[in-house]
């Protein structure tokens, strides 16, 4: 791989995000869209410039891998235990609603999706109870092709942007027609409180702000560094990207007790900006093979499914649960869409008082979803 190749494409991976940020800032349009779907469109058009796919395909991964640490780092797992119940058991079932129904999925279109049916299966568990850098995670570690994972990504702007509409328009009014109504609890404080708390870093990421992160940068590289070397330990192989995810992940949630790493102000903007740089590298891989399996049709209905499939099966679950309507909804989209989604799904559900506990569980999904992820494809190695 040429050096130079490599030092402009990461030049231009690093500055787009950016470029993005300040269009989002100047026009209203361009903000609904959001930064990271600019992103990937950049990377789209940086795929007919750039001479080879090969660096941005070494960028995307290395991304992902610090991404992770930074989102997880200004977590407070302690006080986490103040949550509602309700909140906490309706955020459990969405999860293993989401794991249940890609297994499912890969029992019934496994012959629709080719050889890689149940790695895309088990990466759409991550992407739907954390986000599109767990779907990143997870396809990486069970062998998706860059390729592949373009594909994904294109498929989900279209088939994310249709559920969107159908959780804000239609899933609301069915929801409260047959489940117990929202009533405030005393924790409502609590959540709000925390939610205060835990989102001190999620300011806009700017550059200047490299240097007074430079030791929590210095941090999440050497848990990317220990989880290799754990990987080679266990398995011989520096390769191990199942082992290597579940450790950089377990130990992030590790740093985030000791409270100078929590406090420490940035982390989560460090993180979205590493995965809008993510949205560029895999953009910039674009490439479409003539051989795939699967088109972005077949994987935008795939998509469909597992969202909707997944969400009914939560609602019935919650009316087993005696989960109130608005709290099972709020939670519901906390797994399958990215913070930034939570407010405007507030306003249509007509109720502010849910957005906290609706960012908590969102950004806790980062936590989670890789597990899922890997879970469900250990499910559907050993029964399908």
């Amino acid at each position: 791989m040429n050096i130079w190749h490599f030092l402009l494409s990461l030049a231009l991976i690093a500055l787009l995000p950016r470029l993005a940020y300040w269009l989002c800032a100047r026009f209203r349009p361009l903000g609904f869209v959001g930064p990271s779907l600019l992103c990937f469109a950049g990377g789209i058009a940086l795929s007919f410039v750039l001479p080879d796919s090969a660096p941005a395909s070494r960028i995307s991964d290395a991304c992902v891998s610090l991404a992770i640490p930074f989102l997880l780092f200004s977590l407070d797992f302690r006080a986490m235990r103040h949550l509602a119940k309700p909140a906490v058991r309706s955020f459990s079932l969405i999860c293993v609603c989401v794991v249940a129904v890609s297994v499912g999925a890969h029992l019934l279109f496994s012959s629709r999706m080719g050889a890689d049916s149940a790695a895309i299966d088990a990466s759409l568990a991550g992407l739907f109870v954390g986000g599109l850098v767990n779907m990143a995670a997870v396809g990486n570690a069970v062998g998706l092709t860059g390729d592949t994972l373009t594909l994904l990504n294109t498929a989900y702007i279209v088939a994310g942007t249709v559920y969107l509409g159908i959780a804000a328009l239609v899933l609301p009014p069915l929801a409260r027609r047959f489940l117990p109504k929202y009533q405030k609890s005393d924790a409502s404080t609590a959540e709000q409180d925390l939610a205060n708390t835990m989102h001190a870093g999620m300011q806009r990421f700017r550059l200047s702000m490299l240097r007074e992160r430079l030791p929590m940068i210095a941090l999440a590289v050497g848990i990317v560094l220990a989880s290799m070397g754990i990987s080679y330990l266990c398995t011989g192989n520096t390769q191990d990207a199942v082992l290597e995810m579940l450790c950089i992940t377990s130990l992030s949630i590790a740093c985030s007790f000791i409270p100078r790493v929590r406090e420490s102000s940035g982390s989560y903007a460090t993180g979205q900006y590493l995965i809008d740089m993510f949205c560029v590298a895999i953009g910039a891989m674009f490439h479409l093979s003539p051989d795939a399996e699967a088109g972005p049709v077949d994987l935008m209905l795939l998509m469909l499914f597992i969202q909707l499939a997944a969400a009914v099966l939560h609602l019935l679950l919650c009316r087993l649960f005696r989960i109130d309507a608005d709290t099972a909804l709020i939670t519901s989209a906390a797994a399958i869409f990215s913070p930034a989604f939570i407010p405007p799904l507030a306003q249509f559900m007509k109720n502010r008082d849910v957005i906290a506990v609706g960012l908590l569980f969102s950004i806790f999904g980062f936590v989670v979803a890789n597990y899922a992820g890997f879970a469900a494809y250990a499910l559907m190695r050993l029964f399908c």
